[in-house]
């Protein structure tokens, strides 16, 4: 691993209180290849996680990330659907997240956009039915999306396999996006209480000529009743605002201000919210350090 990193993951997860296994590096070094050219922290303000991103395009990547899922006796289940996105997506770039921790889990996801059409039967084939793929059909319909912009899928020894669809939008002057926004919140049932936080985040960290994330996350056969939005560029004093805003727990503001501290930075290039029906606000931070 790149030298100056892997002091700084060392500070990071002691900030974050994160008891790192003596093994954590073994299964990172895999990707360092492709770690030289790209990668990428998150840190979850809320639940003091650090995970590494990383990308790659060649099959060689993909290699890698099929032996680790082998490595981490994922089910067999979890095994196809990677086998199966791979063949099935050609000429991407494709992104792999590991979270850091005595817990092992990685997310694998897709850097391309894939017709709705194209995603919806392998959904299907996981146990997710019409109304499902309808409801997704509205989202994307209100998004004015014909394509997802990326698609992922968690694996963690033990469990179901959770998948992502990822939209976007880019934010002009005018109050359409936080109207779409808001359609999506009313058609996924959400209650009145998150298209209040919807407001106050966007408000606060929306800009002009902005691309946002919004992502949808789908396990046990539903969505499941959230929605995440992702913004560029967010300096860490917006962040403190929003976090002031939302009522977040004091230990956020203590995990962003040690970030601050340990990588010398003032700015995230995303900071994630994930607003839900049943659950307090979730935030995190996305950090590139080689790209």
């Amino acid at each position: 691993m790149t030298i100056y990193l892997r002091p700084e993951i060392t500070q990071l997860s002691e900030g974050l209180d994160i008891d790192l296994p003596d093994s954590w590096l073994e299964p990172v070094e895999r990707y360092l290849p492709a770690m030289r050219k790209y990668l990428e922290y998150q840190v979850s303000l809320s639940k003091k996680e650090l995970s590494i991103i990383t990308l790659g395009r060649d099959d060689s990547f993909l290699d890698k990330i099929e032996i680790h899922l082998d490595e981490l006796r994922v089910s067999d289940q979890a095994i196809s659907i990677f086998r199966n996105l791979r063949r099935q997506i050609t000429r991407a770039t494709w992104g792999v997240k590991q979270l850091l921790g005595p817990e092992p889990e990685i997310q694998v996801y897709v850097k391309k956009p894939l017709p709705i059409d194209a995603v919806l039967p392998g959904l299907s084939a996981q146990g997710y039915g019409e109304p499902v793929a309808q409801q997704i059909r509205k989202v994307a319909s209100i998004l004015e999306k014909s394509h997802t912009h990326f698609f992922g899928a968690d694996f963690t020894p033990g469990q179901p396999v959770p998948f992502q669809i990822y939209f976007t939008q880019y934010l002009s002057e005018d109050a359409g996006v936080l109207h779409r926004l808001e359609q999506v919140v009313d058609e996924l049932k959400l209650p009145s209480h998150v298209t209040e936080q919807l407001i106050q985040a966007h408000s606060l960290l929306s800009h002009p000529k902005q691309t946002i994330w919004i992502s949808l996350s789908l396990m046990d056969g539903s969505i499941y009743p959230a929605i995440k939005l992702d913004y560029r560029d967010i300096s860490f004093k917006l962040a403190t605002r929003l976090l002031e805003t939302l009522q977040f727990p004091s230990s956020t503001f203590d995990s962003l201000q040690m970030v601050a501290e340990t990588l010398k930075v003032q700015t995230a290039d995303y900071m994630g919210l994930r607003l839900a029906a049943n659950a307090a606000p979730n935030s995190s931070i996305y950090l590139t350090r080689i790209r």
